[in-house]
């Protein structure tokens, strides 16, 4: 949900929260560092190197880790879906939710 909607997810933090990210031009240094340890954290390895990731991806990270091991996933996740419309949220819907929601239907017209 996340990589679907991050700006939905950035704008979900309490006034004056949120992650310390520094700037990724001006002190690139320290955003590679809150990057690895975001991706650390939300990995659980002190290894991780998350090669299958994308750089976004990892940079998403950085708020996986505030949002979900923070303040708690299901929370987050309905104060999010709560502040979209119906034609925001079905504008990017992944993938896995179509085919959920197909085979929901598909059930439920069997069944009745």
């Amino acid at each position: 949900m996340l990589t679907h909607y991050p700006e939905f997810y950035k704008n979900a933090i309490p006034k004056n929260g949120g992650p310390r990210v520094p700037d990724k031009i001006k002190e690139p240094t320290a955003f590679a560092e809150k990057v690895k340890n975001s991706l650390q954290a939300t990995l659980k390895s002190e290894n991780a190197t998350a090669i299958t990731y994308t750089n976004e991806d990892k940079e998403l990270m950085i708020w996986y880790n505030y949002h979900f091991l923070g303040r708690g996933k299901p929370a987050t996740h309905i104060e999010v879906l709560s502040s979209m419309s119906d034609e925001q949220l079905n504008d990017k819907i992944p993938d896995i939710f179509k085919k959920i929601f197909k085979e929901i239907t598909l059930i439920l017209n069997i069944e009745s």
